[in-house]
């Protein structure tokens, strides 16, 4: 992946992904070793915006974002908006220059339990621009084969998702969140009252419901958390600690 710009002897990248609310295009420039470095967009999900354009986030610095219309893949569109206190610069993205600037998913596969442990695994012949996708693929390739495992990471050798037919996991900076049978979400929290031990070590874990919706347990603070959501990136998110109106819903 390249950097965008060069920004006061930094190298800068991009990250893309979505907001939650209103599934507008969420951009955050972010250093080499991935550590956010500031958002470059700003969710105004009260005003109005035109497809392929953004808000941009009036912490960004003028001569950094002339470096950004300089790369052609932001276009300055001469225009403000108000919003409550702050006034916030439109700029048309170029999403053809932009899949140059992002990272892409792939799949990688372990046909057997011996392959895994030796080391033997495979790539998918098809990669993704989005999470998502590449996920849902993995999926559905891991159900019709019967593999050992499967993994879902970046051209940067970062895991976003792990299945095997133990453990279901997902990853998100340096965060994991595991899916696991109902039985297992009722046991751990009947164990937590109950002060017994745990049937399982994960800290952040949650269910699909046989009535409908997903029930999500958060153990990190030794608190034992419990919340119910109607979908299953719902149930993710709110263990991966992220706000619903201003954080991101999945990377792309």
């Amino acid at each position: 992946m390249s950097p965008i710009v060069n920004y006061e002897g930094k190298n800068l990248y991009l990250r893309a992904a979505k907001y939650l609310n209103n599934d507008r295009l969420c951009l955050q420039l972010i250093l080499e070793n991935g550590d956010l470095w500031d958002d470059l967009t700003i969710n105004l999900p009260d005003l109005e915006l035109e497809e392929n354009t953004i808000f941009i986030n009036s912490n960004i610095p003028t001569d950094l974002k002339d470096k950004l219309f300089e790369t052609g893949v932001f276009i300055n569109m001469f225009s403000t908006q108000q919003y409550n206190m702050g006034r916030y610069d439109v700029a048309y993205v170029n999403m053809s220059l932009l899949k140059e600037y992002l990272n892409y998913y792939e799949i990688e596969i372990w046909e057997t339990e011996e392959d895994r442990d030796q080391g033997y695994g495979f790539i998918y012949d098809e990669s993704f621009n989005d999470l998502d996708d590449a996920i849902e693929k993995a999926k559905k390739i891991y159900k019709k084969n019967n593999y050992a495992s499967i993994e879902v990471l970046n051209n940067n050798n970062e895991v976003f998702f792990f299945k095997d037919n133990e453990t279901e996991e997902y990853f998100f900076n340096n965060d994991k969140v595991v899916k696991v049978d109902a039985v297992v979400v009722d046991e751990y929290i009947d164990n937590w009252i109950d002060k017994k031990e745990l049937p399982i070590k994960e800290r952040k874990i949650y269910c699909e419901m046989i009535v409908g919706g997903y029930l999500a347990v958060d153990n990190s603070n030794d608190e034992c958390y419990v919340e119910e959501f109607e979908t299953e990136k719902e149930a993710q998110m709110w263990l991966f600690g992220k706000e619903k109106e201003n954080e991101v819903i999945n990377e792309i």
